[in-house]
């Protein structure tokens, strides 16, 4: 999609006119850069949250509030459980580690023993 056509969806759209406005001076004004995008899309989501005002109950934003927490909570205790288990797979590493230079010994002594022998 080209930045007209881009402009034309914009026009068609059910954002607030001043919105619309906003959008379409910044699309004209700039080329569609990463930035422009993002102000683009902050525009957009200042007019959803503007017109979904007095949509929600007090009741809803109570539960949408007690999701959130819940949903904070639940991600808390998974970033811990991620940190246990990057703490064991460390562990269990520097012990693979730890196994490969003893077996690299255990080669080393091997082959000495053999050279003596042939000697």
């Amino acid at each position: 999609m080209n930045k007209q056509e881009f402009i034309e969806k914009i026009k068609s759209s059910h954002l607030s006119d001043d919105n619309k406005n906003k959008i379409i001076a910044l699309l004209s004004d700039n080329e569609l850069s990463f930035e422009i995008k993002e102000q683009v899309k902050d525009i957009i989501q200042d007019d959803i949250n503007e017109a979904s005002k007095g949509l929600l109950t007090e009741d809803d934003q109570t539960e949408i509030d007690a999701a959130t927490e819940e949903m904070s909570q639940e991600s808390a205790k998974l970033q811990k459980e991620l940190e246990e288990d990057m703490q064991f797979v460390e562990k269990e590493m520097d012990n693979l580690v730890t196994m490969a230079g003893d077996l690299d010994k255990v080669a080393d002594k091997i082959e000495i023993d053999k050279i003596k022998s042939s000697i």
